[in-house]
């Protein structure tokens, strides 16, 4: 696209696992705003196997709503024409509708170079099959047999720091080239190197061409230092080439688009990285397939993904890696475990189907918590026990973000994050996060002007303290000024949630009279406007919520006495 030109329409597509999602935006009165969306069923598996007749649909749909032609006779989006009557100026594309990457690791030292090849490969779709190692107990035969016979899409090797050793990262790599010699062409995986730097001249020698293979900045140049981002784009080019542009139908959507297709995940990131530009910023989504953290501090973005953790396609691989008791904890209503086991397998047959009674709804919502609750412990931004802290949370997916009530998704966000501080929470309900970090690098204005255009449905603003003390005495006296006037001082004991009305679009001022707790709540809690434990407090959906339940959040052994405590803060917050 010439650079004079900047694209006023653009339709972004998300395909998933389940949904095919549009959004269009355009300029309404000089400002970017979201005119239309759709969503249908994605038609990557039979009877269609065609990812394209799905986008087809979406965009046919908002092509009724905005009342102008944006397909051609031939099934092709007008793309390009600059006429503001027909068609669109940009076409951009996420999915994660395609399988993960499956990956073997091989490295040094676990502890060192395969760790942060670990935490590297977390932040796309991809499943690691094997890890191999210099200190695995098996020989050079027994890893070439693995390479071989296992044949995954891609062999991720690292080793050595820049300027450390050579000979062994060698070995590994004429290991992988010998086994990938020993499978047929079509199978024949690719090869990633990410080890030292002094070894990516010679990957021309080493491989001789019997490999498709690519180079990326050591992941561990020092011990003490790390380099991810290089070796996650190639990982994302990679996912791109060989798992999106297999998809049937899905090289007709090449044409409409001037840049490749982006992976969900990532394009969700660029949003949450943006939104962090001044603080912190906290994404979550939970999909049919993989579940998604991206957090952002100060513009920096740690993006993980769990491929294996879903709540449609992997619910049964989220229930192996959890248990039907974990999951049962969050429902305030019995249930027994077999009942748990019979409603993952039947999800699993069947992960398009929406909950119809009330208790599938809260067993899928309990789903999604450990879902959540498993992927924000394993991506490495919290240690075991220490507090998350973000300015901003922001939930995706449908179970969380589009959930039947506004309170359902904040005790969601509440319950299996546990953040503490001040922290204002958003919902995706139009599935814009990830349309936007598309649409970012080419035209950036427009994620900033339609995030503040109310891009994002705010649920409201919590406050937890981070200290946890004996149930019923008071752990918050907080004053209320409204600027039309009037206070209201509220007192919050231990062990209690509570919430206060407070539209969206109003404000009040909140004084901690209590000072002595003001510290515990954080950055944002500690009198960022003048220093006096006062601040200012925007309203939502819910309103502004008070989670004093503590942290860690513990649940009532007895069941009985944890069933109605979860049904009481479930009425509580009105979900």
């Amino acid at each position: 696209m010439p650079e004079s030109f900047l694209p006023s329409s653009i339709i972004a597509v998300d395909c998933g696992s389940i949904n095919t999602h549009a959004v269009m935006l355009d300029v309404v009165s000089g400002s970017y705003r979201m005119v239309a969306r759709a969503t249908t069923l994605t038609t990557a598996e039979p009877p269609y196997s065609d990812v394209s007749e799905g986008v087809r649909r979406v965009i046919a749909q908002i092509q009724g709503v905005i009342g102008r032609p944006l397909l051609a006779e031939n099934g092709r989006l007008i793309v390009g024409s600059r006429n503001p009557a027909v068609g669109v100026d940009m076409f951009v594309a996420t999915a994660s509708v395609a399988e993960p990457l499956r990956l073997i690791l091989a490295g040094l030292m676990e502890e060192f170079d395969l760790a942060s090849a670990r935490r590297a490969v977390a932040a796309t779709y991809t499943s690691i099959e094997d890890v191999i190692s210099l200190n695995d107990g098996r020989g050079e035969e027994d890893h070439i047999e693995l390479l071989a016979n296992r044949r995954p899409d891609a062999v991720v090797i690292v080793g050595g720091t820049d300027g450390g050793a050579i000979s062994s990262v060698r070995r590994l790599l004429e290991e992988a080239v010998l086994a990938g010699s020993l499978v047929s062409e079509p199978d024949r995986f690719s090869l990633v190197y990410a080890g030292n730097s002094a070894l990516r001249d010679k990957l021309p020698g080493i491989v001789g061409g019997r490999l498709p293979v690519s180079a990326a900045d050591n992941v561990r140049p020092r011990l003490d230092a790390e380099c991810l981002e290089p070796v996650q784009a190639e990982l994302e080019a990679l996912y791109e080439s060989r798992q999106l542009a297999r998809l049937p139908g899905f090289d007709e959507l090449y044409p409409w688009s001037e840049s490749p297709a982006l992976p969900t995940a990532r394009a969700f990131g660029r949003t949450i990285q943006f939104l962090s530009a001044r603080g912190s910023a906290l994404g979550v989504d939970v999909g049919s397939s993989a579940t998604t953290v991206a957090a952002g501090l100060s513009g920096r973005l740690s993006l993980t993904v769990r491929a294996d953790l879903g709540v449609g396609h992997n619910v049964a691989r989220l229930l192996e890696a959890t248990s039907p008791a974990e999951v049962i904890r969050w429902l305030p209503f019995p249930l027994d475990p077999a009942d748990v086991r019979d409603f993952v397998w039947n999800k699993a047959l069947h992960p398009a189907t929406i909950p119809q009674e009330p208790k599938e709804v809260w067993l899928e919502q309990a789903l999604a918590r450990e879902a959540l609750r498993l992927t924000a412990a394993s991506s490495g931004q919290w240690a075991a026990g220490s507090a998350l802290l973000a300015d901003v949370i922001v939930a995706g997916g449908s179970t969380l973000a589009r959930a039947p009530r506004p309170g359902q998704t904040a005790l969601m966000l509440l319950d299996a994050l546990q953040p503490v501080g001040v922290s204002t929470l958003l919902a995706d309900v139009n599935g814009l996060v990830p349309a936007l970090g598309a649409v970012a690098p080419v035209q950036p204005v427009a994620m900033v002007q339609v995030l503040e255009n109310d891009g994002l449905l705010s649920l409201g603003t919590v406050i937890a303290p981070a200290a946890t003390g004996v149930p019923g005495q008071s752990a918050l006296h907080l004053k209320l000024t409204h600027p039309a006037g009037g206070d209201l001082e509220v007192d919050v004991a231990y062990g209690s949630l509570e919430v206060v009305p407070l539209p969206a679009g109003e404000k009040v001022q909140v004084s901690f009279l209590d000072g002595a707790l003001s510290p515990s709540l954080g950055r944002r809690g500690e009198g960022d406007e003048g220093g006096n434990g006062t601040l200012t407090i925007a309203g939502g959906a819910v309103g502004l919520i008070i989670d004093a339940r503590g942290r860690p959040l513990r649940l009532p052994g007895d069941p009985e006495a944890r069933m109605a405590r979860l049904q009481q803060w479930l009425s509580t917050i009105g979900g």
